[in-house]
């Protein structure tokens, strides 16, 4: 009985596991398209921005889809180029 009884355990784990795998691929997805979604309505809205608004978003998208900033820090003639890296930073 316990034999059967574990068999029975470790079906419903598997079947969870596939279960729960399905549901955050879905979730992610879905994010996926929510995020693309509000980036691109931004875009769309960029010429209506501050330019210190702008940065702040540039600097969440960039974080958003590379992760922390990894590069060098410009030139300190590079104002545009300075700006956006402290806005990664």
């Amino acid at each position: 009985m316990q034999l059967l009884d574990k068999k029975m355990n470790r079906r419903n784990v598997e079947r969870h596991n596939i279960n729960a795998r399905h549901m955050r691929k879905a979730l992610m997805d879905e994010t996926d398209h929510q995020f693309q979604a509000a980036a691109d309505f931004v875009e769309s809205r960029a010429s209506d921005l501050q330019d210190t608004r702008k940065l702040q978003l540039y600097g969440l998208y960039k974080q958003a889809c590379s992760g922390p900033c990894a590069t060098a820090k410009p030139s300190l003639f590079d104002f545009k180029g300075r700006a956006k890296w402290w806005g990664t930073a």
